[in-house]
């Protein structure tokens, strides 16, 4: 597609965006946020804070591929932890974290030696090659914000379509 058309095409979207979002009167800016984020680099080295996903969503850039996870399975501190789902034909990729503190305020990680994260991907399974900070965004009686940003991933189980990536997430859910 020609630079062009691409601009003109982001120019009708956001305005569409912008138009539905103003005459529906919402707070939920997830697609307004969701715009920018489409257009913001996503490599790690200029990865910077997710935008505020809408209350039981979670945001996920895997290898620069921009998600919206609406389906909640879980939000519960403990192994159960938070699960989230893409809502497609194949309900893929999935992202859990298990074994999250809700008591906890900062100190937290995820990966070999903290909360569990798994992501579900076609052909296998995704954990963290290393440790990786997590980013309480809010923590209230009522609702848990958890950020990660440039975690390196592997493939741990099964053939992971892909095999390795860099994800970056932001789940916002109800307690």
């Amino acid at each position: 597609m020609k630079p062009f058309k691409k601009l003109s095409l982001a120019v009708v979207l956001m305005s569409l965006i912008l138009q539905q979002a103003c005459n529906d009167k919402k707070d939920d800016i997830t697609p307004i946020a969701l715009l920018a984020l489409a257009g913001a680099p996503s490599s790690s080295a200029t990865q910077g804070p997710l935008p505020q996903p809408a209350l039981d969503t979670a945001i996920m850039v895997l290898n620069g591929t921009n998600l919206v996870l609406t389906n909640r399975f879980s939000c519960t501190t403990g192994t159960t932890g938070i699960g989230f789902a893409m809502v497609d034909t194949d309900n893929l990729p999935t992202l859990f974290i298990h074994n999250i503190n809700f008591a906890l305020q900062s100190g937290i990680s995820v990966g070999p030696g903290g909360s569990v994260l798994d992501i579900d991907v076609p052909g296998g399974l995704l954990n963290p090659s290393q440790n990786c900070k997590a980013s309480i965004r809010e923590n209230t009686t009522t609702v848990y914000d958890l950020e990660v940003t440039s975690c390196p991933m592997q493939g741990t189980l099964g053939n992971p379509n892909p095999a390795a990536a860099s994800v970056s997430f932001r789940v916002r859910c109800a307690k």
